[in-house]
């Protein structure tokens, strides 16, 4: 066999080796860039499944933190009504009493002045001490009357404070919650379209 023959059969060999090497690691290379992009659209799928999972919870949390103060909020707003309701009716009951006692005064109190006027024979209107008597019992007359407003003034305008700081204790409840809410659907919207962006990204 020629001395150039081996070198030439060596030289074969190496270039052949070389050349199904470089096939091969061409192949592995195709091979990783598949699995690589196979794994890109798998995390890329399940980050939209995961940003639908968590706009959802965002939108469940407010929704439960809304209601929670909304309830809240009836719950105060019912106290006051009722703490409202048990003063009037306790004003009422001492403005009643008042009334009752002031009554019976004043009937003792004109009782006591036409037993005077029958016992001296005094006359009325004739700048007698009688005179002022009666005029003392006209007084306590527009005195009951007075009070009688004041206590019908006084009752509506508890019912009226109490009405308002239930009202603005609910409305500062409903204002809360609907900020809770906007939060929660803003906070949703942004997860979910940041997680978009990401899985884009991936693709």
């Amino acid at each position: 066999m020629p001395a150039w023959v081996i070198p030439a059969i060596i030289g074969g060999i190496v270039g052949g080796s070389a050349l199904y090497s470089g096939y091969r690691s061409k192949r592995a290379l195709e091979q990783g860039g598949n699995a690589a992009r196979d794994a890109a659209y798998s995390n890329a799928d399940d980050l939209r499944n995961l940003a639908g999972l968590n706009s959802a919870g965002y939108l469940e949390a407010g929704a439960v933190n809304a209601a929670a103060i909304r309830n809240v909020g009836d719950m105060n707003a019912t106290a006051i009504e009722r703490e409202t309701l048990r003063n009037m009716l306790m004003y009422g009951l001492q403005a009643g009493e008042d009334r009752r006692r002031f009554v019976i005064n004043q009937r003792r109190f004109s009782g006591g002045v036409r037993a005077a006027s029958t016992g001296s024979g005094l006359q009325a209107n004739t700048g007698s001490p009688l005179h002022f008597l009666n005029a003392q019992v006209d007084l306590s007359i527009r005195e009951r009357r007075y009070g009688d407003i004041k206590t019908y003034w006084s009752l509506r305008n508890m019912q009226e404070s109490g009405d308002d700081r239930a009202f603005l204790t609910r409305y500062t409840a409903e204002q809360q919650a609907s900020v809770v809410e906007f939060n929660s659907a803003l906070q949703a919207e942004l997860s979910y379209a940041e997680a978009m962006n990401r899985a884009t990204a991936l693709e």
